[in-house]
């Protein structure tokens, strides 16, 4: 009777042990640098992320810094992929691993700081990038530099009344929000004045695409969430939205 008892004691223990061991484990954010980002992530830096990592480490997330190109076998234990501001594209290897990924129910969420690296990546997607936006409306010093007031009501932008961006590029996705003002254009020349031929009118600067089980997220604009903005307007409360929006339910 004695020896029961033990052995159940010891199974009792092994059990809450293994109940600990699973309360514990965090959904991982994979931040990806090893595509030539320049903003660095966990970095304390004006154009660092390190605000933007502790949002996500304060809603429960681990957050690991990907250095070396991303292969199926990296992203299997994470929850987000994310890809901030890449400078060079990914490789055809690559961008099946994250096609995998997300099917599965992987969430991916892309910063944009030039469009080219990123076209091909995000048209398997259907999302396509336009070019960088000016203003006449909601100007913050520039036209290039702008706020938005038009958001949108997805549960993602709760709280949320105005983003600020800084020349962020025009996203076209099955789901579109963060409109600029009907007198916006794509600034071909980028000389911050329109001119004939210039498209104009009102353009999205975040676009969402479900794939699979899974989703892609585009910001067109990789300063908007570094440590400089990352308070500016509402900035912030939509990045704590973005980490909730991202964790499993």
């Amino acid at each position: 009777m004695y020896f029961k008892m033990n052995m159940l004691t010891i199974a009792l223990a092994l059990l809450l042990l293994f109940s600990a061991c699973i309360q514990e484990e965090k959904p991982l954010l994979l931040v990806d640098y090893a595509h030539d980002e320049i903003f660095p992530p966990l970095d304390p830096r004006e154009l660092g992320y390190a605000k933007l990592d502790a949002v996500f480490k304060e809603a429960g997330y681990e957050v690991k810094v990907l250095s070396e190109h991303v292969t199926e076998k990296e992203l299997r234990g994470a929850r987000v992929y994310m890809l901030a501001g890449p400078m060079s594209g990914l490789s055809e290897e690559e961008r099946a691993a994250v096609r995998g990924f997300v099917e599965r129910g992987g969430r991916v969420i892309v910063l944009v700081h030039i469009a080219s690296p990123l076209r091909e990546f995000l048209e398997e997607y259907n999302i396509t990038l336009g070019w960088v936006l000016a203003e006449e409306e909601n100007t913050l010093e520039k036209p290039h530099n702008f706020a938005v007031r038009s958001v949108g009501d997805d549960e993602l932008f709760q709280g949320v009344d105005s983003l600020s961006f800084y020349g962020a590029f025009s996203v076209r996705a099955p789901e579109s929000y963060a409109f600029t003002s009907a007198r916006a254009w794509e600034d071909l020349n980028l000389n911050g004045e329109w001119e004939e031929g210039e498209p104009r009118g009102r353009f999205a600067l975040i676009g969402i695409a479900r794939y699979g089980k899974g989703y892609v997220l585009v910001i067109g604009d990789d300063a908007t969430l570094a440590n400089r903005f990352i308070g500016e307007e509402d900035n912030f409360k939509f990045a704590r939205n973005l980490a909730e929006w991202a964790y499993p339910k």
